[in-house]
């Protein structure tokens, strides 16, 4: 099961890719799915594995940002 990182905007969508990459995470750039959400439309997959980095760098940067359980 993957991790789906939602963004209140594309701002803080790119902010937080160019601080997930900085630190050689594997992360995949998405579009968010209209069920989940229509404020942003970019979002970021994450493993199992990488989620605790992505968020210890949302938290440290607050950038705002919602985690949904993905098949």
């Amino acid at each position: 099961m993957k991790h789906l990182i939602t963004f209140a905007s594309a701002r803080e969508a790119s902010r937080a890719t160019r601080l997930m990459e900085s630190e050689k995470l594997d992360i995949v750039v998405t579009a968010t799915p209209e069920d989940i959400s229509a404020e942003c439309g970019i979002a970021i997959l994450v493993s199992p594995e990488q989620i605790e980095a992505c968020m210890k760098i949302i938290t440290d940067n607050k950038i705002a940002a919602e985690v949904y359980e993905r098949p």
